[in-house]
């Protein structure tokens, strides 16, 4: 009998995955019906294995389930974490992941490592803290509505010229 490899999405009445499976070899009874298929091979004995996601009211994920956590209210070692500060509208977004719980070298216990993203208002990742500490930052190109070269100049730089008042442009610099 012939196998297959596999993958398995369920979404949520939103359209959003709700949960996926990893990959996983499967036979099918009967190759015209999917609903007749079960593990099969070296994925015989485990199944399935999925992972989750939970949404906040923007339909952003706010946390990730890994194949080895459960689904539950309570969070697993393994879950990853998602907060988002601001609307990204306003002066930007920022985005923390927190991921896996991890022993600390530094002190006795465990502790998740954290990620900070920021964005501009356009959505452009502009500077990235990691969890050693470490900080990468971005450039880009500015472009106007008309997809028009700017310059290289920084964001900030181009909404000061073009749309700060010169009357208040001194006060900036």
């Amino acid at each position: 009998m012939a196998t297959w490899a596999v993958t398995i999405a369920e979404y949520d009445i939103l359209g959003r995955v709700k949960r996926s499976s990893v990959p996983t070899e499967v036979t099918y009874g009967n190759v015209n019906d999917p609903d007749t298929k079960s593990a099969a091979g070296d994925d015989l004995t485990r199944g399935f294995l999925w992972t989750y996601q939970k949404y906040d009211w923007m339909g952003r994920v706010v946390r990730k389930i890994n194949t080895d956590g459960a689904d539950s209210p309570t969070a697993n070692d393994s879950d990853v974490f998602i907060t988002y500060e601001g609307c990204g509208c306003a002066g930007g977004l920022v985005t923390t992941v927190e991921g896996e719980l991890v022993p600390r070298t530094d002190t006795s216990g465990n502790a998740r490592r954290k990620q900070k993203i920021y964005q501009d208002i356009l959505g452009r990742t502009t500077k990235m803290f990691h969890a050693a500490g470490k900080i990468r930052s971005f450039s880009h190109e500015q472009m106007n509505s008309a997809a028009q070269n700017l310059g290289s100049s920084s964001f900030t730089a181009y909404v000061e010229k073009h749309c700060v008042p010169a009357a208040y442009r001194s006060g900036l610099q």
